[in-house]
């Protein structure tokens, strides 16, 4: 049976971290929230989380990625992860997209796709299976209270 699922580790004033497990997950496989803004410790308003840092073990079928981004109207990609073992922190994550909290529909919430060309980016290749884990870290940059 295909899984995607998301674990919240660490949900502290400043900081959440989240393990993202895939088992079988493909195409089909719908897309789940791992950071729900709105829920974690200290929210207050309009609630804004930037990636610090991303660990990954991916084993897949074909090539393609497995995206995490924010939820809005035309959601915003953060990173696409590709098959192997990989990590973005410190320099390497100005290259990223800063999340922009202006756009249409934007919520703070975050989410992670095993198919990035299902729509909900618009880009990307599908992966027919994937296995793996994702570790990622997240800095509350506004909308927490202290």
């Amino acid at each position: 049976m295909a899984a995607l699922n998301s674990t919240t580790v660490m949900d502290s004033s400043e900081h959440v971290v989240v393990t993202i497990t895939m088992r079988n997950a493909g195409s089909a496989t719908t897309p789940i929230i791992i950071a729900d803004a709105s829920t974690l410790v200290n929210h207050d308003t309009e609630p804004l989380l930037y990636l610090e840092e991303v660990q990954w073990s991916i084993n897949a079928a074909a090539t393609g990625g497995v995206a995490l981004y924010y939820n809005a109207s035309t959601n915003q990609e953060i990173v696409t992860m590709t098959p192997g073992n990989g990590h973005f922190g410190g320099e390497s994550l100005s290259a990223l997209q800063k999340p922009n909290p202006d756009a249409t529909g934007f919520d703070g919430d975050i989410y992670v796709s095993v198919n990035p060309a299902d729509g909900f980016l618009g880009s990307g290749s599908a992966i027919s299976v994937v296995n793996g884990t994702i570790i990622a870290k997240f800095a509350k940059i506004s909308g927490y209270r202290d």
